[in-house]
């Protein structure tokens, strides 16, 4: 079987890596790429990593041996609001996005207000 060389796409399921390298038949290449994970519900979720899922390296009948779960789950934690105690939080941009998770104390309403300041 020929040594196969060149670019893919690898699919992380939060985003997308681009790969390039030189994979020998049941060779082994190892990348990492940091991820920012979405806001999302708290618990352990496990990460699934797809190589060259859009198949730009023909791999006739070994297509399907290019995806695999982490052995191990990591935890989502959302940071807490309190009720009537302000949070001073900033913004990094326009696409920034900060999750938080708050307790509505039963039969009570709740307002949260969001507020801006422009620095020029």
């Amino acid at each position: 079987m020929p040594v196969s060389a060149g670019q893919w796409d690898d699919e992380i399921y939060v985003g997308e890596a681009l790969s390039s390298g030189t994979l020998s038949p049941n060779g082994v290449l190892e990348f990492s790429k940091s991820v920012k994970v979405p806001g999302g519900t708290e618990g352990k979720w496990r990460w699934k990593v797809k190589t060259n899922w859009r198949g730009e390296v023909f791999e006739g009948v070994n297509w399907y041996n290019n995806s695999a779960e982490a052995a191990d789950t990591m935890q989502l934690y959302v940071p807490s609001l309190t009720v009537d105690v302000v949070c001073a939080s900033s913004y990094t941009g326009s696409s920034s996005v900060i999750w938080y998770k708050f307790t509505q104390p039963a039969g009570s309403e709740l307002a949260v207000y969001l507020d801006s300041f422009w620095w020029v």
